[in-house]
């Protein structure tokens, strides 16, 4: 990759995290997951009173859902060469099976000593699911005396997503983007992430905080088929000559061109492009029912690619 190229989900920590720790500056890294660009564009004037801001972009990798996206953060490789280089540490995706980010602790502390970077104090690695974890890591942060790189993972919008789509309640409070964009930004406003960043902000570190990949809101079904059973996304599916129309989406046949890994079987990709959703044949119009109007993840769209990577400086 040239100098001149895009800054990818693998170049964040070496790009923008590693040359704020090399100046000696304590570094908060925070990733909100799937967090759009237009939720951080509505939650940065909250926190304008307290930082000064410099939003930079990135794109995340493909396909645009966690296990690949984060795990390249946190680990400063593609999918393939993280399962070639930690074999042990690669997961194969499961439908949404969190255990395969389990490792970004890992992943972290080996990409910082990869680039010859042993910290004093130890860094830091947190997730943060609920208000309980929120409260946690409060009091935690408010009593450490110092830290050389703390990392948390936001798991709020990530959940709120996907709940969407199975509480008609909550698709009745957010019916479109411009609903999700406001809610967004009154959840964050009262959120105890908010309260750890204002603290942080008093405490005078420096906060680095982007987004693994976003959503798309989904408008069209299309269909895929394969010959072996597949995982379970709707906006991505890994597994054994499947096939979608061209139109809808993007049919990978060999995986290591996107560098991404192939084993423990011979396996295609199939991405979703724009606003399409995979649905497979059979009650093909019971899930199109279903699934229609729903925020996704793990295809091609701007609003799942094109991110927020802010450097927030304590006023």
């Amino acid at each position: 990759v040239g100098e001149d190229s895009p800054i990818l989900s693998m170049d964040l920590l070496y790009k923008h995290v590693i040359p704020e720790i090399q100046v000696g500056k304590q570094v908060f890294f925070m990733v909100m997951d799937c967090m759009r660009l237009d939720h951080w564009l509505k939650i940065k004037p909250l926190l304008d009173p307290y930082f000064q801001i410099t939003t930079h972009y990135h794109y995340s990798i493909l396909p645009t859902a966690t296990n690949y996206s984060r795990n390249s953060i946190f680990s400063g490789l593609f999918p393939l060469e993280f399962s070639q280089r930690y074999p042990d540490l690669w997961v194969e995706v499961d439908g949404e099976n969190t255990s395969v980010n389990r490792y970004e602790k890992d992943l972290m502390r080996l990409q910082l000593e990869r680039h010859g970077i042993y910290l004093k104090p130890t860094p830091h690695y947190f997730k943060i699911f609920d208000v309980r974890g929120e409260m946690e890591y409060l009091q935690w942060i408010s009593n450490i005396q110092r830290i050389s790189l703390a990392a948390v993972v936001v798991g709020f919008i990530d959940h709120l997503t996907h709940k969407r789509s199975e509480i008609a309640l909550l698709k009745q409070l957010m019916p479109d983007e411009t609903a999700f964009r406001t809610f967004v930004r009154g959840w964050f406003q009262h959120s105890g992430v908010y309260k750890i960043l204002k603290l942080l902000a008093d405490r005078g570190v420096t906060v680095i905080l982007t987004a693994d990949h976003g959503s798309i809101l989904c408008q069209h079904a299309a269909k895929v088929s394969g010959d072996r059973p597949a995982t379970n996304g709707l906006r991505f599916k890994v597994g054994g000559e499947l096939i979608c129309d061209e139109e809808a989406g993007l049919r990978i046949t060999q995986p290591e061109q996107y560098m991404l890994p192939d084993t423990p079987y011979e396996k295609n990709y199939v991405l979703a492009k724009e606003d399409y959703y995979f649905v497979y044949p059979n009650q093909f119009n019971d899930y199109k029912h279903q699934f229609n109007g729903g925020f996704q993840h793990g295809g091609i769209s701007m609003e799942e690619m094109i991110l927020p990577c802010a450097i927030l400086e304590p006023k």
